[in-house]
């Protein structure tokens, strides 16, 4: 195989695997073999390559949700002037839950964020 099908091959690939296919379908979209997929799975820079793929992956999507989430905050603040009580009830609870789920959220990452600067701070 010359340099640059591999290089194209190894590029299908990463894609395949970052979006969640499986060998089997990784090997049936790129034509390179279950075998030597799991081969350059053990690959330490193909594993790294691999997880930028799906963190980049990741960041677009955690955007799109906050862009998304943004929308939906506003269309639970509509819904607490509708008529019917019982889409006003509704709305009401979703802006509490989320509320203090969103607080646990950040208390536990504060939290954590101490105890990891606490932590490496003794190993210094």
């Amino acid at each position: 195989m010359a340099g640059g099908d591999r290089k194209n091959a190894n590029s299908q690939l990463l894609a395949a695997l970052a979006t969640g296919s499986t060998l089997r379908e990784a090997s049936e979209l790129t034509g390179v073999s279950q075998r030597t997929i799991s081969r350059r799975l053990k690959d330490p820079k193909f594993k790294a390559a691999l997880d930028r793929r799906k963190d980049a992956i990741l960041t677009a999507v955690v955007g799109k949700l906050s862009d998304a989430s943004t929308q939906a905050v506003s269309t639970l603040k509509q819904l607490l002037d509708c008529e019917s009580h019982s889409v006003r009830l509704g709305a009401a609870r979703s802006i509490l839950d989320l509320s203090i789920s969103m607080r646990t959220t950040v208390e536990l990452t504060e939290r954590i964020t101490r105890l990891e600067e606490k932590h490496s701070g003794k190993h210094q």
